[in-house]
This record gives structure tokens, sequence and C-alpha cells, in this order.
């Protein structure tokens, strides 16, 4: 049962990334280049680096790598609770 639930989670998190790269993508394409806000979480060990070319991107992104540090924390702790 925890090898379908972990590929579930790979699956999940594939499919996460290629809406999320399409979003952006399409939102690039519809804004001018003069309007674009970008921010990025960069993950070193546990510990997320956010990045972004505004200070609203910026938290939006930290709290976003925040939420990513939650879920990471309770899979984990979920893992530990399957036999």
């Amino acid at each position: 049962m925890s090898e379908h639930l972990g590929m579930l989670f790979i699956l999940a998190g594939v499919v996460a990334t290629i809406v999320g790269a399409l979003l952006m993508l399409l939102e690039g394409l519809s804004k001018t280049r003069e309007s674009v806000r970008t921010g990025a979480v960069l993950f070193i060990g546990p510990i997320p680096v956010v990045f972004g070319s505004d200070v609203k991107v910026a938290k939006l992104a930290l709290l976003i790598g925040l939420v990513m540090v939650a879920l990471i924390m309770l899979m984990l702790i979920a893992y530990r609770l399957v036999p």
C-alpha cells in the first residue's frame, strides 16, 4: 500500500510542476515585458531561500515556501506512522 501512496505523491508533484510551469508561461505571454514580476524559492536542505523582483512577490514566495516545508514535515510524520 505504501508503494502506491509514494507513487501517488510523485505523480502529484510532477502534475503540480507541469501545471505551475504552464500557468506561468501563459501569464508571461499575456502580459507585457515590463509588468512581469518573478519570485522563486530555493530549498537548501529544509531551509527555504526566497528571491523576488519586489516585496509583494517575495512575501508570496516565502508563504509558499513555508507551506511546502509544512507539507514535507507532515509527509515525513505520516511516513513514520505507517507500519
